[in-house]
């Protein structure tokens, strides 16, 4: 930071990409803004402050973005409420949250589904499932699931649900993060049924549809499993750890029959299986985005996002370039307490921890935010 603005550069985390028409909508994971890349000019021709509650000074204020007609809805993951994007009008409307899940305290939502009018959101750290209404924003909120899992979670403090489902007819079939299960849901009807995999200690980031069968990417350093739900057969097939650490892994997209594991940390390099055209992207990829007519994913080493043409078999691979020089840190808290958030290493909800009265562990902030207040302190108050 310099002279009280940021730079963006192409090394920008991304949360998530919809692309409507010739524009590509951007929500970076560090600023509160929605970016509009245009595919012809190749650069960014507006951004939007996106008017946020949080409290929460850490990164991803949201867990993923979705398109329902001309209508972007942002997925909370610090974030307590829905935001609606009106891409015709340029108005942001607020969609509440049952009181429960706001006050929680814990990570929300990241992993969705669409299925006619209906998001489902997947709760992160809260065990809800929620069907959202876009002809009316009522939701239905579903907790029953975790009676049908809760015997195969061994992790207790992982997620549960990342960002990745497919709909196979009228039914969602969603991986559990900390279980070997996937669990279906009726979109119409909303029964749900549990899948236990395997009795390994595996959890899965991702999900994608081949032919007649399932393929699911690990959490970390495991198998990618394919999973033939009619016959109920199921393979896995080893990926070798990546030095000292496990890798973990973003997801799995089918392209052009090739069923792609995207890397979340660049560790390892790339892997193959060959004979079931299987392979192991080596990068840094922050999210992949899937509906009827596209797969876009997002490389943040390079700052380049691969979009993938369904209808027409063609892929694109373009530069990510921000050129809205300096965005100035003023303007962006203008209206809104937390406008951007530190990066990892210096996230100052870990100061707040410190400082916390009575040494207390509290991440939830409230009115406080100690990032605002040292900005304050050291730029002057103009």
């Amino acid at each position: 930071v310099q002279n009280g603005s940021i730079t963006i550069t192409t090394a920008v985390k991304m949360v998530d990409a919809i692309k409507i028409d010739d524009i590509i909508w951007l929500c970076p994971m560090q600023f509160n803004c929605l970016f509009a890349f245009d595919i012809n000019k190749g650069k960014v021709i507006e951004n939007y402050r996106i008017p946020m509650l949080s409290s929460y000074s850490a990164m991803r204020s949201f867990g993923s973005m979705v398109k329902v007609g001309r209508r972007i809805y942002f997925v909370p993951f610090y974030e307590r409420k829905i935001i609606k994007f009106e891409v015709d009008t340029k108005r942001f409307v607020d969609i509440k949250l049952e009181e429960k899940i706001v006050n929680s305290k814990k990570e929300l939502f990241m992993g969705v589904g669409v299925f006619q009018q209906y998001i489902f959101l997947m709760g992160v750290s809260v065990p809800v499932i929620a069907r959202l209404d876009t002809t009316d924003d009522s939701i239905i909120y579903l907790w029953d699931w975790l009676f049908k899992v809760k015997d195969h979670i061994f992790n207790q403090k992982d997620a549960y649900f990342r960002k990745q489902s497919v709909l196979v007819d009228n039914k969602l079939f969603v991986p559990f993060c900390n279980a070997n299960a996937v669990i279906t849901i009726d979109c119409e009807n909303l029964d749900m049924s549990v899948y236990c995999l395997g009795d390994e200690m595996q959890g899965y980031s991702g999900i994608c549809l081949s032919k007649e069968a399932i393929w699911l990417s690990p959490r970390s350093a495991g198998k990618i499993v394919k999973w033939d739900f009619k016959s109920g057969e199921i393979c896995g097939f080893d990926i070798p750890k990546g030095g000292a650490e496990d890798i973990s892994y973003t997801g799995i997209v089918n392209e052009q029959g090739k069923k792609l594991v995207l890397a979340g940390t660049k560790k390892g390099g790339a892997f193959g299986i060959e004979e079931e055209n299987v392979y192991v992207m080596d990068g840094e990829y922050d999210f992949m985005q899937e509906d009827e007519d596209l797969i876009m994913y997002y490389e943040s080493i390079a700052g380049t996002l691969t979009i993938y043409d369904k209808a027409l078999n063609e892929k694109h691979v373009m530069k990510v370039e921000i050129e809205k020089g300096n965005i100035d840190i003023l303007e962006l808290y203008r209206g809104s307490d937390f406008p951007f958030s530190e990066i990892a290493g210096a996230d100052l909800s870990r100061l707040s921890e410190i400082i916390e009265d009575e040494g207390k562990k509290e991440y939830w902030i409230n009115k406080r935010c100690y990032g605002k207040k040292i900005y304050r302190d050291v730029m002057g108050d103009r």
